[in-house]
This record gives C-alpha cells, sequence and structure tokens, in this order.
C-alpha cells in the first residue's frame, strides 16, 4: 500500500508514492545508458553552505546512506588544494563544505572535488549556486559532469541551493542525464532506491 505522502515514507526498495516511483524511473533511465549504476551505499556529500551539508548528511544517514569519514590521506588533498580558495573553517571531512568558491574558478574546482570524493564513495550528491545562479556555466557544467562520471563511474545527484528559483536549472539539469533534485532529502531517498535497485539485480 503506497502513503500520499513521500516525505513521511519509511526507507523500502518499494516506492512510497507515484511521483517518487516517476522520480527513480528518471533517474535509473538516465544512469542506464552511461552503465554508472551505483554499486554500494557509500555517499559523499560537496556542498557550498554549512547548513546544507548537514541536512545532507542527516538525511543520508536516516536512510541508512553510509556517510564516512573522508581518508586522512584525501582529507590532506583537500587542504592541500583548496588552502588558497576556501576559508579555514570549511569542512573537509565528508561533508565537504566548499563556501564561498571564487567565481572565476569555480567549475574547475568543483570538478576536481568530484573526481577526489569519487574515488572513496559510491554516490556524490552535490549542492552547488553555479548551474543555477548563473545559467551560463549549465552548459560547461553539464559537460564537466558527464565526462567525470563516465570516466570514474560514480553517479552524480545535483541539488539546487534554493528550490524555488532552481526549477529551470533542474529540468535541464536532468534532462541533459544528470538528476537533480528539490531537496538533500529527495536526493537522499532516490540514491538509497537505486541503491537498493543495483543491489538486487546483483544479487539476482
Amino acid at each position: 500500500m503506497y502513503m500520499a505522502n513521500c516525505s513521511r515514507a519509511r526507507p523500502s526498495f518499494r516506492l512510497p508514492c507515484i511521483s517518487m516511483r516517476f522520480t527513480i524511473f528518471i533517474t535509473v533511465s538516465s544512469l542506464m545508458p552511461n552503465g554508472t549504476i551505483i554499486k554500494g551505499r557509500r555517499v559523499g556529500i560537496i556542498a557550498e553552505a554549512g547548513g546544507g551539508a548537514i541536512s545532507a548528511s542527516d538525511a543520508c544517514e536516516a536512510l541508512g546512506l553510509e556517510v564516512s569519514r573522508f581518508s586522512p590521506e584525501l582529507q590532506k588533498r583537500f587542504q592541500d588544494f583548496l588552502k588558497n580558495y576556501l576559508p579555514p573553517f570549511s569542512g573537509i571531512t565528508n561533508p565537504l563544505d566548499v563556501v564561498w568558491l571564487p567565481r572565476s574558478f569555480a567549475l574547475d574546482i568543483t570538478e576536481k572535488c568530484m573526481e577526489l570524493v569519487a574515488g572513496e564513495v559510491d554516490a556524490i550528491i552535490i549542492m552547488t549556486y553555479l548551474p543555477f545562479a548563473a545559467p551560463e556555466t549549465r552548459p560547461s557544467y553539464i559537460e564537466r559532469v558527464h565526462r567525470l562520471r563516465g570516466r570514474l563511474q560514480v553517479p552524480v545527484y545535483v541539488v539546487p541551493p534554493y528550490a524555488s528559483r532552481g526549477a529551470e536549472g533542474m529540468k535541464d539539469l536532468t534532462a541533459a542525464g544528470i538528476p537533480a533534485f528539490p531537496s538533500f532529502e529527495r536526493a537522499a531517498r532516490v540514491v538509497d532506491a537505486t541503491a537498493r535497485y543495483s543491489a538486487r539485480n546483483i544479487a539476482s
């Protein structure tokens, strides 16, 4: 029996409502042609705001997804790479806080961070301003995520900082095969469901 309110659904492979079933279908359809299916439940979170990072971590852990600390080696790489771009209080343990990115280098920094995170996780959830606040960067952002995902075989899920202003960007990203969601909670539910889907297919 499906529940009418998705936000109160209990974690399960059975999807709680028609809206979420459609969302999962679109997500899996966008990833499967590229062979990019979640291989486990380890999630790396990248957020351009500390509060958003906490919300994402809470949403994932509530569903039993693993948000483990990055290895000391990876934290050191982040520290070295980001020291000239981010304030010293930015978190580098998972979630990774990439606050106040310099606009001229934001795409390059974001791509490199995703590449580094991908080495220790099965999926990436990223909250980013750039493709939403600066629509002119959207084509390049899409191209970079496609290239990175194809090379590293780790799916990427995108969340805008303000869902009410991100509808057009979410539509463009999802249409281009990069699943985008209005909240961390919804993204986490999709990661959980697609991970269960993958585990069931592997087991069979």
